[in-house]
């Protein structure tokens, strides 16, 4: 959602979306800062159809002037076919011990396993891969 607001107050600010009745629950609270013009962007949930809306601005007595509010489209965004862990064994290079925990390091990026009295607990992913999308 985009709001293009001027207020005289700076404070929280919150976008209350509902059906039937507001509440906390189905609200977004974001930052405005008083004094200009600001085009701010609140990230909320998708919507159905008949939701209202109700934009309680920041300060309990100053003045908000709105100049308008615009929704655009949210992409959807699929999950990548992320590769498994290669499962490989590999040799290790560094371990540290505290008690019963026990971190092990091997040579590569993403080679640890996590120990705990013995028993393995955590591993990490050697082919990790990043997404981003812009």
């Amino acid at each position: 959602m985009h709001v293009r607001i001027r207020s005289d107050a700076t404070g929280p600010a919150q976008v209350v979306f509902f059906q039937a009745s507001p509440s906390e629950e189905r609200s977004v609270r974001f930052h405005a800062k008083g004094g200009e013009w600001r085009d701010l962007r609140v990230p909320v949930p998708p919507w159905g159809e008949g939701m209202r809306l109700r934009l309680d601005p920041p300060g309990a007595s100053r003045t908000c002037l709105v100049a308008g509010i615009r929704f655009d489209r949210r992409p959807r965004l699929d999950e990548p076919a992320w590769p498994r862990p290669s499962g490989e064994k590999w040799v290790r290079r560094a371990q540290v011990r505290s008690g019963d925990f026990e971190w092990v390091q091997g040579p590569g990026m993403g080679q640890f396993e996590v120990h705990v009295a013995g028993e393995p607990m955590a591993t990490g992913h050697d082919r990790l891969e990043l997404g981003h999308r812009a």
